[in-house]
């Protein structure tokens, strides 16, 4: 009996990975391309090439609006690539942060506090979207305005914790504010959106 129910999931599983592969469009694969860029990065910041981690961030940075604009231009959007595109920005994002907070030069307080703050931001709104993705309560992926601008923050605020020792410290307090104010924008849009998705239940 276990072996009938456990071959059946493994079935319906991979017939999904399946029906994802043949939906997967140019932008989509673009969009999954920006992981490729975490190990250079991490690579990068070991050796202490910070222009190369410099550059490595701004490439993966600028993927994520070039598969947008092929996107629309091709008329490929589909949910399957705004999930993508929102899953691949913020385990980015997230992995980087982990990679400067433990591989990257010693940091000042309110840096490393604002660096557990974004990773933990990102970590849970990857569990809950993942969640209602998975059980099909959320049938679209609709990427906010705040969302995109928390987007171009943090990676701003990544660009710091990789330089920020060449930095003046008003830079430094200046990028970092900016970082919590979209940071906190982002999660209050982020749970609206959620509230009226358990209201439609």
């Amino acid at each position: 009996m276990f072996y009938m129910v456990f071959s059946k999931k493994f079935i319906e599983c991979i017939n999904s990975i399946i029906a994802c592969y043949r939906t997967m469009t140019v932008a989509s694969w673009i969009t999954l391309s920006r992981l490729f860029f975490i190990y250079p990065i991490y690579k990068a910041i070991l050796l202490k090439g910070w222009m190369s981690a410099v550059l490595y961030t701004v490439c993966a940075g600028i993927t994520d609006f070039i598969d947008g604009f092929i996107a629309r231009k091709l008329q490929q959007t589909t949910i399957l690539g705004a999930f993508l595109d929102a899953l691949v920005d913020k385990v980015l994002i997230s992995g980087i942060a982990i990679i400067c907070l433990f591989f990257a030069d010693p940091m000042i307080m309110l840096l490393r506090l604002s660096t557990c703050a974004m990773i933990g931001k990102e970590l849970v709104q990857i569990v809950i979207t993942a969640y209602f993705v998975i059980t099909g309560r959320l049938k679209n992926v609709v990427p906010s305005l705040w969302g995109k601008l928390n987007m171009v923050t943090e990676i701003c605020f990544i660009l710091l914790l990789m330089t920020y020792h060449y930095c003046n410290i008003w830079l430094i307090v200046f990028i970092t504010f900016f970082m919590w104010v979209f940071l906190c924008g982002s999660m209050i849009s982020y749970g609206v959106r959620l509230l009226s998705l358990l209201k439609l239940d």
